[in-house]
């Protein structure tokens, strides 16, 4: 007599997603014992890593037909918001999360845990960007929604990048990421401590998603 449960084969898009995350966390690891945290090494590889979480982001929309997201921790995040979210901290500037919203229930739910990246490796923020002025600012954000509800989140609006479940993004201009060297500290008060390297010292790179398609791409700067 066969077993109730079918069997299956091959990997859902949710196990392919956890795998890549997994693997640019330890690459990220490897990378800052070998050379250190910053420098061009260690922001090639976080780009790397959140590019593949933003295409696997994408993929799950299509593949579920369903709303998802993206999530940031914003690096102007004011001390209200950490008010019962202690953990998120440390991620301030530097977390990411990969969140969907089941089409029936319209329940939420996150495909993963947060992501953070290795010190000195930052998100930035400002006009232009996911965090900015028509960017998926805090105050326009996401509010997590889950039965049951998570303590705390759900009166916090998270800044992302959201997919339509055709893989298309919600905002018409598409979205723009930026990764870059510089520091974020937070105090015991929650009050944020942002910085970056000197503009001529620092390696950025630029995760933008299509307007149109909401495919990902990493640009690299020339030099």
């Amino acid at each position: 007599m066969t077993s109730p449960r079918a069997t299956r084969n091959g990997f859902t898009l949710i196990e392919m997603l956890a795998v890549l995350i997994i693997a640019a966390l330890l690459l990220g690891i490897s990378t800052a014992a070998l050379q250190g945290v910053t420098g061009r090494g260690g922001t090639r590889r976080s780009v790397a890593g959140l590019e593949a979480t933003l295409s696997l982001a994408r993929q799950h929309a299509i593949g579920q037909a369903e709303t998802t997201y993206v999530l940031f921790v914003p690096p102007d995040a004011p001390a209200s918001f950490f008010a019962n979210l202690e953990g998120l901290r440390p991620l301030v500037g530097r977390g990411y999360a990969v969140y969907a919203i089941d089409t029936e229930s319209g329940h939420g739910r996150f495909l993963t845990d947060w992501v953070r990246l290795p010190e000195g490796i930052v998100l930035r923020g400002g006009a232009g960007t996911v965090f900015g002025a028509g960017g998926g600012s805090v105050a326009a954000g996401v509010r997590i929604r889950q039965s049951p509800p998570l303590v705390g989140y759900e009166t916090r609006d998270f800044p992302a990048v959201r997919f339509r479940g055709t893989g298309a993004p919600h905002r018409a201009e598409g979205y723009r990421v930026f990764v870059t060297e510089g520091f974020v500290e937070v105090d015991e008060e929650g009050i944020v401590s942002y910085s970056l390297k000197p503009g001529d010292a620092r390696f950025e790179a630029e995760i933008r998603v299509s307007p149109h398609t909401g495919l990902v791409r990493a640009v690299w700067p020339s030099s």
